[in-house]
């Protein structure tokens, strides 16, 4: 019988004679006998945190004695659970005299993320210390290390013998009351004997929480150019770009020239030349006048953008202040409205792009673009007011943190939306790589049952072709719902008055790690 290809994340980071080294794992025997030696804590999918001094691995199943909580209750536990309900598994090991694993406050803490355990192949283990990048092609390039370097579930679509990366989908969701939904615009997509093929994939170090996933196609007429779609659904139409007149960073710089059309020539935040000391330097952004015409009362902004990979570096240091205490502080924020809420607020009111409209007197916001990932140009759109902007006239102000957008285009639509309507494919199945099983039942609805994919996971979608995808000018609309935890290193120590400090005080973050950052790029 053909063997199953059998992958596994394993996120160890070794010190042994002040040196880094790796180790490979490639057996379930091997994998019993290196993690016997300590305590594992593990962390569900219901948020429940299983601590495990006895414990063994059998196929796809850890069976365990130990104590449980959740919500503040601590039980005894002996049982079982599945590999496919756990979201993260901490190791605490430690051994002055031999290999000593990840150092942290409490002894040493290595995170691991388990798939499925084949019994012929036994477990393929890849170690890594920074993000893992997949051995895929097409698509786009990421930054550093020859792979993508973002973040969230990767949608490809074939490319002939290969497979295009096509969307990064709901960015930014690191935990679950940041789940949101995302439409994207996959743009035309050639059929397969009656088929639309898609692939759903995490090639990053993760854990991804698939909630929906959808798509839909839409006929485009003649005098639309192409549709982009907005967080509600709507699908928005263009049809006449109108380019700005003017365009100056903070800096006081005429920057308009790259931002006027889609090529290599970037806009983005020149850290080279930025104090980093004054608190007024941690935010950029552009100031763009339009011409407007008399009657407009509305208008379509769209940003073709992307995100430097500053979220994720701002993420990280926010989760190593939990040090050893990773899967505790993922509990709390998925547990506690209110601690969640605080983190939300800071992701939305720092690593947002925020848009305001010069009324005569003061910029007004009007609306803000989530972040849109790391790895692909995106149309990002947002729908603005012009009501109470008199004159011919119209100032925008775009503004987020500083180097944390690259953007390549900006242009406004004043044209009213041409009513289009969205139809939904209907998903004949998909397959995913290392069960094999259908998964068409979790993803299928809004409903809080989720596919849950560690690295090296993907899923096959096969839906139902138009009967009229032959002609080309059709748009496929992609929707999904879901979120992410990220995996990272334990940090030092546990600093929960710092936490609280970056969440509730504006740039205060910044202030800490934008250097860091600079430094960081400087050796990249």
């Amino acid at each position: 019988m053909k063997s199953k290809i059998i992958f596994g994340i394993i996120i160890v980071f070794v010190f042994l004679a002040s040196c880094v080294s790796t180790e490979e794992i490639t057996k379930k025997s091997e994998l019993k006998n290196a993690y016997k030696k300590g305590e594992i804590l593990v962390l569900t999918t219901d948020t429940s945190i299983y601590k495990f001094e006895e414990y063994k691995f059998v196929d796809s199943i850890i069976t365990g004695k130990g104590v449980v909580e959740k919500n503040n209750v601590v039980k005894e536990f002996s049982g079982e659970l599945k590999l496919e309900d756990i979201s993260y598994i901490q190791l605490r090991y430690t051994n002055t005299t031999n290999t000593i694993f990840a150092v942290a406050a409490a002894g040493v803490v290595g995170g691991i993320a388990l798939s499925y355990l084949d019994n012929e192949t036994g477990l393929g283990v890849n170690e890594s210390i920074g993000r893992y990048y997949p051995p895929v092609s097409g698509g786009g390039g990421g930054s550093g290390g020859g792979g993508y370097g973002g973040c969230c579930p990767l949608i490809f679509v074939p490319n002939g013998n290969e497979y295009a990366l096509k969307s990064e989908t709901f960015g930014g969701s690191v935990f679950k009351l940041a789940e949101r939904v995302c439409y994207d615009n996959l743009g035309y997509i050639s059929n397969s004997r009656g088929l639309i093929s898609l692939k759903l994939a995490n090639y990053l170090n993760e854990t991804d929480y698939m909630n929906e996933l959808k798509l839909f196609y839409v006929e485009l007429p003649d005098n639309v150019e192409k549709v982009i779609p907005t967080i509600d659904g709507k699908v928005h139409t263009i049809k006449q770009e109108v380019l700005p007149e003017k365009c100056i960073d903070f800096s006081g710089n005429e920057v308009k020239s790259k931002i006027i059309k889609k090529d290599s020539v970037i806009w983005m935040s020149d850290l080279t030349a930025t104090d980093l000391s004054e608190k007024e330097n941690l935010r950029d952004g552009l100031i763009l006048e339009f011409p407007k015409p008399d009657s407009a009362r509305k208008c379509k902004l769209i940003v073709c953008g992307k995100n430097t990979e500053l979220g994720i570096f701002a993420m990280d240091q926010l989760l190593k202040l939990n040090g050893d205490n990773l899967l505790q502080w993922y509990q709390r924020i998925e547990n506690d409205q209110d601690e969640g809420m605080k983190l939300l607020e800071w992701m939305m009111r720092e690593g947002t792009l925020h848009i305001s409209i010069w009324d005569g007197k003061n910029w007004k916001e009007q609306s803000a673009i989530l972040d849109p990932g790391p790895i692909l140009y995106r149309d990002n759109i947002a729908i603005l007011d012009l009501i109470n902007i008199k004159g011919d006239k119209l100032k925008i102000k775009i503004e987020t943190a500083l180097d944390l957008w690259m953007i390549d285009k900006i242009y406004i639509d004043f044209s009213d939306d041409v009513n289009l309507t969205l139809s939904e494919l209907p998903l004949i199945n998909s397959q995913e790589n290392f069960s094999g099983k259908d998964i068409s039942s979790l993803i299928q609805e809004d409903d809080n049952k989720y596919y849950i994919a560690l690295p090296g996971q993907y899923v096959l979608l096969n839906f139902e072709a138009p009967e009229n995808n032959s002609s080309g000018n059709i748009s496929f609309i992609l929707k999904t719902k879901g979120y992410y935890h990220p995996w990272t290193a334990p940090g030092e120590k546990y600093e929960p008055e710092i936490i609280e400090q970056i969440l509730s005080e504006p740039l205060l973050g910044s202030t800490m790690y934008m250097e860091m950052w600079r430094e960081t790029k400087v050796i990249e």
